[in-house]
């Protein structure tokens, strides 16, 4: 009988510690930048180009446009991926855009809402972008679990920006 108490005890404390965690942090925020060997107008224009991200990043079926606008602040697109077999759709909506310094993108997939700011810099002979990072989810039970999942957003986010770094260090 005291061990089932302190068993239930010990469930109760884990329970609230997890669930009061979309409370303590109801939103995610990391920072992760790359340095690439191009000069700024290049890497912009490339990375700017929402279809270029179907060579660069994993899983990614198709680009659509839902709504494109000159100065690219409001652009809606559709990204349609795939992952572990499942097809998703993801909402792009551009938040911010100035050329050569920085494009905010709002990401919506499922109850999952991430904005991510790309800063470019240039250093020297190389461009540096800096990717400040913002997740957050519509349910509260996803709240609660996104901050052990932490690094593996960053983890994520490193391998598109790698990846996007081979992709215009290798283009002619």
């Amino acid at each position: 009988m005291k061990a089932t108490k302190v068993i239930l005890i010990i469930i109760s404390i884990v329970s609230v510690g997890f669930f009061s965690t979309g409370l303590i942090m109801p939103e995610i925020k990391y920072e992760t930048s790359i340095e690439i060997n191009k000069n700024m107008d290049e890497v912009f224009l490339s990375f700017a180009d929402v279809k270029n991200s179907m060579d660069w990043v994993p899983g990614l079926k198709s680009v659509g446009i839902r709504k494109e606008v000159p100065n690219k602040i409001g652009s809606v697109y559709e990204l349609i991926a795939i992952d572990k077999g499942a097809e998703i759709t993801i909402v792009q909506k551009i938040t911010a855009f100035k050329k050569n310094e920085s494009i905010g993108i709002l990401f919506r997939a499922n109850e999952m809402n991430k904005l991510n700011l790309f800063k470019f810099e240039v250093r020297g002979n190389t461009t540096v972008i800096t990717l400040d990072a913002t997740c957050r989810s519509d349910s509260y039970m996803l709240s609660c679990i996104f901050p052990y999942f932490k690094g593996f957003f960053k983890d994520e986010d490193d391998v598109y920006l790698q990846n996007f770094k081979s992709y215009i260090e290798n283009k002619s």
